[in-house]
């Protein structure tokens, strides 16, 4: 589960404060009731807790950090146009270079893992990190 899921759901049940940084406490009326690590694998919930938050809180500490948080996504950028940028057309499975506004037909937000895929050198484009 990923901690945007985590705090979604969290977020649904009556009662239920969320604090979250490295990790994530919860209380209701003002009192601890669970504490789970972002970055690390722990958990506590205390006896006060109820059986549905601790059902999440476990699910989500089972999973492993890495499937946490979401991937970064990037444009690539072309240097001589802040405006255009590599464009992944999802019919026709193939690139070019467009506006940066991501379509139903035309991705322009990447993972490392899809760069690194390309069947090209993608070195000269700048590599920008969507936020």
């Amino acid at each position: 589960m990923r901690t945007i899921e985590l705090v979604k759901k969290l977020e649904k049940i009556d009662g239920v404060k969320i604090y979250h940084q490295d990790f994530i406490s919860l209380s209701m009326n003002g009192i601890k009731i669970a504490t789970v690590g972002k970055i690390g694998q722990w958990l506590e919930i205390e006896t006060n807790c109820p059986d549905e938050v601790a059902k999440i809180l476990f699910e989500y500490h089972l999973t492993p950090l890495e499937e946490r948080e979401e991937e970064k996504k990037y444009r690539l950028k072309v240097n001589y146009n802040n405006f255009q940028c590599l464009n992944f057309h999802t019919v026709l499975k193939d690139y070019c270079i467009s506006n940066t506004k991501e379509t139903n037909t035309y991705q322009t937000q990447f993972t490392q893992k899809e760069i690194d895929a390309m069947p090209f050198d993608t070195n000269f484009f700048i590599k920008e990190e969507v936020k």
